[in-house]
């Protein structure tokens, strides 16, 4: 489970895509999300099944 993401928001792998990371919270979903240190944010972009094929390379 994902509490409290502004304790640890480096806490995910770096993403496919630039600028992002990924965690692991529930088996298989994957949470693809970015912050902005700036602004003391976390922004969760998507939430991917891991079964589902992300072809396009964008999770």
């Amino acid at each position: 489970m994902l509490r409290n993401p502004q304790l640890f928001p480096n806490r995910g792998r770096l993403g496919l895509v630039a600028g992002t990371r990924e965690l692991v919270a529930v088996w298989p979903y994957l949470i693809v999300y970015e912050t902005d240190m700036n602004a003391d944010l976390v922004r969760i972009l998507r939430i991917w099944h891991g079964a589902r094929d992300c072809g396009d390379g964008l999770p």
